[in-house]
């Protein structure tokens, strides 16, 4: 994600800076990293301006942006298929000799 930001964004910030914000919209403001990285995408495919990693937040909150990750989680989201149990059973069979006195 830093590497993606950088390459896009032309402005000062230093790269310490910008690497702390993103994991603090992470780990503090609970963006999921594919949110995060999906909005990076989003900014590129766009082409919205972005001079500042305080604008990659303002595009993550955009209803806009929230609608299309969604939209794309549910594309992509695996399904559970039920599988039907198959039961072994196992009968004896007596065949009359002394081995069906011992199991």
């Amino acid at each position: 994600m830093f590497d993606l930001f950088c390459e896009y964004v032309s402005n000062n910030e230093n790269g310490l800076f910008i690497r702390k914000k993103i994991s603090d919209y992470i780990d503090k403001e609970n963006y999921s990293p594919s949110y995060v990285l999906f909005t990076m995408q989003f900014i590129i495919k766009n082409k919205i301006p972005l001079k500042s990693i305080f604008g990659l937040k303002i595009v993550m909150n955009q209803k806009r942006v929230k609608d299309a990750y969604e939209n794309c989680v549910q594309k992509y989201q695996t399904t559970d298929i039920k599988t039907e149990d198959s039961k072994f059973e196992f009968k004896k069979e007596n065949k009359g000799r002394w081995q069906d006195l011992i199991g």
